[in-house]
């Protein structure tokens, strides 16, 4: 079939849809009022992290491959740019329009964003004073001239530029002053009364703007504008690899360093009043296009609204958040043995819903079984004062065989990898940093026994980061289990990262690069083939983003032949569904809510011959290629029969999922008389998927 770029989007537009509709839900009234805050913040940080990553990677590949197109739309690099710049430019309009609607609303009972000129004498000498003595001491103000050069931007702090006007006749200056330092930036107001009143507050970076003439005492101020610049921070490790010889942890440190300095690629503005002035000289100093300039009517930079949302009292305000979960625990898991649990049948975790404590009391037992010789896991984020990680201390403290894969190239988790790793090193275990070209994207974790000299390995296949923190608030799959042959697929993939080679087969798990693309495909293929004998076909596929084009194309085969597929794509999908005669039996759903929908779940077939997978990997060119992925089969009955009420469970939500239609458009679904909220439905309940019933009925 010849490329038709109609069945098509663009990676980076698609990624920008996606974004577009968290944005969404901080104007959703049915969303809770301090959520809809949390929400504007997450949209705000995703695309700081957009320019840092994704527009640094197409910037240097305009540079690189002038004529090389997107494969999907047919786009340059430079086209795909200019778009970009343009819809970010609408996102930027219509964030400012819902940030300010919103905090018109929350500043009546709740929270209000004060302004210096609408305060009374008593609190505008209090934060006057405030400037003088706790802020002024800790910032250094730079006037632009001969002597004194353009400072560097520190990536995406905040500064405050001044264009100023001699008291002699003499051409315009500039001054730049930072925002930021050992203070805080969010400052609350002191309550009027002794009684309970709303909570008032004021940046530091309004109050430095506001009093920005006191540091400029021989000047006019002609104008002051607040602004931050955005740096890429797309490394290339390859080029330090071929040109060094330093360890992988030396050579990470090193690019850590260079990342600060890269080339800046955004610069925002708020808060200015001479904005064609202003943006004209920051655009030439930066080296910027004007279609890299974005200016703002609200803050920028909301990353100050978690700090703020903590100030309120969620007992008194329930109603203004969502619904804690609180993960369930067997009430009897302190009096029995995981290990031996496990050796009797499999057992799946299901976060936030079910506790990680199961799976951390695993590695604490095995840190003190006598029958445990070696514990083997991959690392890719770990939480801060990590249990998971004090555990393989302990294991190495007790003299097992402790093998840590810890991946330095974890996205802006580098640092504290590295900090992991040298912690792991000097308790004992033995640290590798994974295999070069690749990152070891994996989660999973292998337990060898040794009994009567016979092994025995207990192993655990995620679809998570193994991360106390993000378990209460990501949906996550983990199925722990004793069965032999995933264990021996298990441990030849830890042989072959401590080789530095690629494994070539396996029995049960797939691996990436050499075995997961080709069995999905091979997978789809039987699919296809089942539908053209007139049998029922399915494929069920959750994941957060589809974009590997021959997975793409070998789904578009499958719909032609009569399969019936349902995607459920959190983020990024290149693919449109419902055109006629391509993609009509495809149906993609996205579900956004107060769960970031993490597990990845494939399902291919009906009734008894449907075989499922849990995965680390999303469909992407990524995922397949440059990472080291696992796919692992479920082989309990009861556990397949567990994920596949759950893939029905999203497949019908009508509540946080908005479905993809062929012109590119996400549409929500409403719900006539019976609503389905994946988030809430009590068969996300752990109860209801049997783990701890189990566990109380086998005592």
């Amino acid at each position: 079939m010849k490329n038709n770029f109609k069945l098509f989007q663009n990676r980076e537009l698609s990624y920008l849809d996606f974004n577009h509709r968290i944005l969404l839900l901080a104007e959703d009234k049915n969303v809770p009022l301090m959520e809809r805050l949390k929400f504007l913040q997450i949209f705000d940080n995703n695309l700081d992290e957009f320019f840092m990553i994704r527009v640094g990677s197409i910037f240097d590949n305009s540079i690189l491959h002038k004529k090389k197109t997107d494969p999907f739309t047919n786009l340059l690099y430079k086209e795909q740019l200019e778009l970009i710049f343009e819809k970010i430019k609408d996102l930027i309009k219509e964030k400012d329009k819902i940030l300010g609607k919103l905090l018109k609303v929350i500043g009546k009972d709740y929270i209000e964003q004060i302004s210096l000129s609408k305060l009374d004498n008593q609190e505008y000498s209090y934060l006057k004073k405030l400037f003088e003595h706790e802020i002024l001491p800790l910032i250094s103000p730079q006037i632009i001239d001969k002597h004194h050069p353009f400072p560097f931007l520190k990536d995406r702090d905040l500064y405050v530029c001044v264009r100023l006007l001699p008291k002699k006749k003499e051409s315009v200056k500039v001054g730049i002053i930072p925002t930021t330092g050992a203070f805080d930036r969010l400052i609350i107001m002191p309550a009027k009364s002794k009684t309970k009143e709303k909570i008032r507050f004021i940046l530091a970076e309004d109050i430095i703007l506001h009093f920005s003439h006191y540091l400029f005492s021989k000047y006019k101020i002609i104008s002051r504008s607040l602004f931050r610049v955005t740096r890429s921070a797309d490394l290339d490790i390859d080029e330090e690899l071929d040109d060094n010889n330093l360890d992988m942890k030396t050579i990470m440190a090193n690019l850590l360093q260079k990342r600060k300095k890269l080339i800046p690629v955004r610069l925002e503005l708020y808060k200015s009043g001479d904005t064609h002035q202003t943006i004209n000289y920051l655009s030439k100093k930066l080296s910027l296009s004007l279609s890299q300039i974005f200016v703002n009517r609200t803050n920028i930079n909301l990353s100050f609204i978690s700090k703020l949302l903590n100030k309120i009292d969620k007992y008194e305000h329930s109603d203004l958040f969502y619904k804690k979960i609180f993960p369930k625990i067997p009430s009897k898991m302190k009096n029995i043995s995981m290990i031996n649990e496990i050796a009797n049948r499999d057992i799946l975790l299901s976060h936030p819903f079910d506790s990680i404590n199961p799976f951390i009391k695993l590695l604490d037992q095995a840190a003190e079984d006598n029958d445990v010789v070696s514990i083997k896991i991959t690392l890719y984020r770990v939480a801060y004062n990590s249990q998971i990680i004090s555990n393989l201390k302990k294991a190495a403290d007790n003299g097992k065989d402790v093998l840590v894969v810890v991946e330095l190239q974890a996205r802006f988790d580098e640092q504290n990898n590295i900090e992991w790793a040298t912690s792991l090193e000097e308790s004992g275990c033995k640290v590798i940093y994974g295999l070069e070209g690749y990152k070891v994207h994996a989660k999973v974790l292998l337990i060898t026994r040794k009994i009567e000299g016979n092994i025995h390995y207990i192993s655990q296949v995620g679809t998570g980061n193994y991360n106390e923190t993000t378990s209460k608030t990501y949906t996550d799959l983990s199925l722990m289990t004793a069965n032999q042959e995933i264990g021996n697929d298990i441990l030849q993939l830890f042989n072959n990262l401590c080789t530095g080679t690629l494994v070539e087969f396996t029995s049960k798990i797939l691996t990436s690069p050499n075995i997961l693309k080709i069995k999905l495909l091979q997978l789809i293929s039987d699919e296809i083939l089942i539908a053209s004998n007139q049998q029922p076909a399915e494929i069920i596929i959750k994941c957060n983003s589809l974009q590997d084009k021959d997975i793409i194309m070998r789904l578009i085969d499958a719909s032609n032949a009569g399969v019936k597929i349902y995607l459920i794509i959190r983020g990024i999908c290149c693919l449109l569904p419902g055109i006629k005669g391509y993609t009509e039996n495809i149906q993609i759903k996205s579900i956004i809510g107060p769960l970031l929908e993490h597990s990845r779940i494939y399902s291919f077939g009906v009734s008894d011959r449907k075989q499922i997978y849990i995965s680390s990997a999303d469909l992407m060119v990524r995922n397949m290629l440059k990472r080291i992925e696992v796919a692992c089969p479920i082989m309990d009955h009861k556990i397949k029969n567990i994920i596949s009420s759950l893939l029905s469970l999203y497949i019908n939500d009508n509540t946080l999922c908005s479905q993809l239609t062929s012109d590119g458009k996400y549409v929500n679904l409403f719900y006539d008389e019976t609503k389905v909220d994946s988030s809430t439905h009590e068969i996300r309940n752990s109860q209801d998927i049997k783990f701890h019933q189990s566990l109380e009925t086998s005592l």
